[in-house]
């Protein structure tokens, strides 16, 4: 009986379409089979089909797939495949994808690549409407998206994306994956932009501009199905096809009104405040807040009681960037862990100095790359930066807040991050948590190839 050689391999990403195939060795192995709907069993046509080897991604094939659904792959060498399907209204798909990991096909004498039958799983949305409290829509709100995952082996929230309502309240998240989500949403009255404008200068012995308590409010972040707190939020569980609805009524709350004091003179490096709002624990960055510069003291309103971030930073000498490529010593950096409930007063003094990323990155081989650049993104934010390996491989991070960043290497070619180890930092497969309380060294190891598990499913 023939016996079906299968390799589970780690998801990197999914190939792009474009690339130009490189020049294939040829065979007599064949790799075929049917496209179909996992949820409807229905043929698939005109889906894209792609085929590389896993030892060498860049030699990619591509076919469509038949009004059957039907796909093959022909004058094939023996090999390990990474076969995947890109069809409208369906998220890109490895061949039996679960999470991370996929199955490959082998060809060769007595291995089993015919006959295949690949179930791709269609797309879920979620869409609702957000209104306020006079039942009016609320447009421009934030919503995010946040998925249960279990890929490090640790249980954890991440955020997945983003959308904005309209001008009618209404907001639409779509290509999304079986899985489980939870939903914040952040807006701000419309109203507020009528009362003191941001970034105001106010000069010494100004009167406070009175605002009117009915109008000075704000909205918490609100989690799906309408509490304010985390712990609180219910669960989407999003099956392949499903369309799910999730609508929010917002209660706005009084402002807070807080004061910095800067003990800056006219003309020195002004201090910025930025708040962030923890969601799910982690800090987002979407707290907008009125502020008006004074002379030796910042007026803040408009934000909602909660936990917050504060980082306070001195401008003068930020250069300017692109991706944020940060360095230490280009701007002054304190933090401070809040949790705001009522009017007060905000001593930036008080905050934890926001220490650097230090580390190393070693390459396996006789070639090690010249000019590799290390990158970090923020699982909350989005947001990328990163600094070059000097020729001793070293290089330099600072970020601008704690939290949770997923390395990547770029400029080597050929190259993947092997391993990750660390002191002042907790690591987990390719994410670290930053504390930013004490000094972080990374030794980072980058190897050539791709790693593989075989196994033979009788």
């Amino acid at each position: 009986m023939k016996t079906r050689l299968i390799t589970a391999l780690i998801c990197i990403g999914f190939l792009p379409l474009q690339a130009r195939p490189a020049a294939q060795a040829r065979g007599d192995f064949e790799i075929s089979g049917r496209l179909v709907n996992s949820v409807t069993g229905e043929a698939i046509r005109g889906a894209t089909m792609q085929l590389a080897p896993v030892t060498e991604r860049s030699q990619t094939q591509h076919v469509d797939t038949a009004s059957d659904g039907s796909f093959a792959f022909r004058s094939l060498p023996a090999a390990k495949y990474s076969l995947s399907a890109l069809a409208q209204g369906y998220p890109p798909q490895f061949f039996e994808q679960h999470g991370q990991f996929n199955t490959g096909v082998v060809t060769g004498p007595d291995k089993t690549s015919t006959g295949l039958i690949f179930r791709l799983n269609p797309e879920g949305a979620i869409s609702g409407k957000v209104l306020d409290e006079h039942n009016e829509p609320v447009r421009t709100a934030q919503i995010l998206l946040f998925e249960k995952s279990n890929d490090t082996g640790r249980r954890l929230i991440e955020r997945r994306s983003q959308a904005q309502t309209n001008d009618l309240g209404e907001y639409h998240l779509t290509h999304l994956r079986e899985g489980t989500y939870y939903l914040a949403l952040a807006a701000q009255p419309w109203y507020r932009r009528y009362l003191a404008p941001m970034m105001r200068s106010v000069g010494t012995g100004q009167p406070k501009a009175e605002m009117d308590p009915a109008l000075d409010v704000a909205y918490p972040v609100t989690y799906y199905p309408g509490t304010t707190d985390a712990d609180g939020a219910g669960a989407l569980i999003v099956h392949p096809g499903d369309r799910l609805t999730a609508d929010f009524d917002l209660t706005p709350v009084q402002s807070l009104h807080l004061t910095i004091p800067t003990g800056t003179s006219e003309g020195g490096p002004p201090m910025q405040p930025n708040f962030r709002e923890r969601v799910f624990g982690e800090p987002w960055g979407f707290v907008q807040p009125n502020i008006v510069w004074g002379q030796g003291e910042i007026q803040v309103s408009g934000i909602a009681p909660g936990d917050y971030e504060v980082n306070f930073s001195q401008r003068g000498n930020r250069r300017p960037d692109g991706m944020d490529f940060s360095g230490p010593g280009e701007r002054s950096v304190k933090t401070q862990q809040l949790n705001l409930q009522s009017d007060g007063e905000l001593d930036p003094s008080s905050g934890v100095d926001l220490e650097s990323i230090h580390g190393t990155i070693k390459f396996e081989g006789a070639s090690p790359p010249n000019n590799s650049f290390i990158q970090l993104r923020d699982l909350n934010t989005g947001r990328l930066f990163g600094a070059r390996a000097d020729a001793k491989g070293e290089f330099q991070l600072q970020p601008r807040h704690a939290g949770r960043y997923v390395m990547a290497l770029a400029n080597a070619p050929g190259y993947a991050i092997q391993s990750i180890s660390a002191t002042g930092a907790r690591v987990s497969g390719r994410t670290i948590e930053f504390t930013g309380t004490q000094a972080a060294e990374l030794t980072v190891k980058a190897s050539q190839g791709v790693g593989t598990i075989n196994g033979t499913v009788m």
